[in-house]
């Protein structure tokens, strides 16, 4: 079976900047609660959200719920516990976390180098800054 090609991390980045800025439109027009696709700038933000839950096999909807500002959570694959990680608004800690959970989806090995950085940007996203 083909899966869709993993987004690399400066497409992600730079799409979801324009992702938040369709957002932070959504709520100047007080639209927030839905965006309307006939808008060019909704349809973007909403192709985003698509794009991205298929080319990181996103079958726990990790990043929109990240976007909505909820915790975010997969099922460990040596204990089968369902694990729930606080993930701050950073975009790199975001990325490789959806990394991290479709190589768990997939049934690929993680490395305890991959896991180590990512536990330090998780730890980053929640005590520094970064984001558009």
């Amino acid at each position: 079976m083909r899966y869709p090609k993993t987004m690399s991390y400066p497409e992600f980045n730079t799409k979801l900047c324009k992702y938040k800025d369709a957002l932070r439109r959504a709520y100047k027009y007080k639209s927030a609660h839905i965006l309307n696709p006939k808008e060019k700038w909704a349809k973007d933000a909403l192709d985003f959200e698509k794009e991205v839950e298929e080319s990181m096999a996103d079958k726990d909807h990790n990043f929109r719920r990240w976007i909505r500002l909820e915790a975010c959570g997969f099922t460990h694959p040596a204990t089968g516990n369902d694990i729930t990680v606080e993930i701050g608004d950073d975009h790199e800690a975001i990325y490789n976390f959806l990394l991290y959970c479709k190589r768990i989806n997939r049934g690929i090995p993680l490395d305890d180098d991959f896991a180590s950085y990512l536990a330090y940007l998780i730890s980053r996203s929640i005590h520094g800054e970064e984001g558009c």
